[in-house]
């Protein structure tokens, strides 16, 4: 078995390509047509922006119930960040690249990630799998008779 590319979002040998994704897929490389990539892109906030948003709410209610008066002097300051973090977050502008395929008969998107780089590590090892699974047999030898 030839392993043409390891990580932990994906592993891909000569017969099998296997997406850890949100749902594990597994998908024989002899079974794939018509497999191409898109990129979609997609503007807001990520996970990260809105933990550090709820994080400076957070702190601004908790300090508003221990120290209610020093606090009247914080709550403007961490409204401000958190409106500036969600503003600038916004605009934030994120590439998700996919494969697509057709597998048994249905269009299915077999790989995925917002990583450009690791993607096309898996687009370039797919590649060469299923130009390799799909090399021409050794030709027929005519015999004498």
């Amino acid at each position: 078995m030839r392993i043409y590319y390891r990580g932990p979002d994906a592993f891909l040998t000569d017969e099998q390509f296997t997406w850890n994704g949100p749902e594990r897929a597994d998908f024989n490389i002899r079974g794939l047509r018509e497999v191409g990539r898109v990129r979609r892109d997609a503007t807001g906030l990520s996970l990260r922006t809105l933990l550090l948003v709820g994080a400076v709410l957070a702190f601004a209610t908790a300090g508003l119930m221990v120290a209610p008066s020093a606090a009247y002097s914080v709550i403007p300051v961490a409204l401000a960040a958190a409106m500036t973090t969600v503003v600038i977050g916004g605009r934030r502008k994120v590439s998700l690249w996919q494969v697509q395929a057709t597998y048994r008969g249905s269009r299915v998107t077999i790989y995925a990630s917002t990583d450009e780089r690791v993607f096309n590590q898996v687009t370039r090892a797919l590649s060469r799998a299923i130009e390799d699974a799909r090399s021409p047999a050794a030709p027929h030898r005519l015999t004498a008779s």
